[in-house]
């Protein structure tokens, strides 16, 4: 990837295209002993084994007024979690990502508690699984374990998957979900 992130970092009025990582974090991987704020920027047309665009770990993260656009992976077209907690993603657009396998727009594989508010969910893909699919089984954003998310006010459209639907499912797990829509 481009960017490897150790501390407290903010990143702000960026745009991350092209970038290509083998294993995680197509265009930025932060580490475990991260803190990042990244507001106003651009991801497109990255990819990676695991997280199109950003991996991340660490904790108390902030995304506000992100576009992941035409990003890809293996898992999580856009966004991968792990070992990461507290991360508040607001005012994000998700359009055309793609996994091969799980999530499409975000795969979250542990310890995360989510807080996605105020964003766009539109045109991703992922092989199988629901458009939020927070069970062990595949989405476009997936979460494994130990989840307690609170989803609001976010807009999804034309998301796919070959195998499930590309609605909402919850299963052994704690999820809020407020001023949720399909169109």
């Amino acid at each position: 990837g481009a960017v490897l992130l150790n501390g407290v970092s903010e990143i702000s009025n960026c745009k991350f295209i092209n970038n290509t990582a083998v294993s995680l974090g197509g265009a930025v991987y932060l580490s475990i002993d991260s803190e990042v704020s990244l507001t106003n920027s651009n991801f497109t047309h990255n990819s990676a084994g695991s997280a199109g665009a950003i991996y991340l770990k660490g904790q108390n993260h902030v995304f506000h007024s992100l576009n992941f656009i035409e990003n890809s992976a293996s898992y999580g077209g856009a966004l991968t979690y792990g070992e990461c907690v507290n991360t508040i993603i607001n005012e994000c657009n998700f359009i055309k990502n793609h996994a091969n396998s799980y999530g499409g727009a975000i795969c979250d594989f542990d310890y995360a508690s989510n807080y996605i508010q105020n964003s766009y969910f539109a045109n991703n893909s992922c092989w199988s699984g629901e458009m939020i699919d927070f069970d062990e089984s595949l989405g476009l954003i997936y979460n494994e374990i130990e989840l307690i998310s609170k989803i609001s006010n976010i807009k999804i459209e034309q998301n796919l998957s070959n195998l499930y639907s590309e609605g909402i499912e919850l299963k052994d797990n704690i999820l809020t979900v407020h001023g949720y829509y399909k169109i």
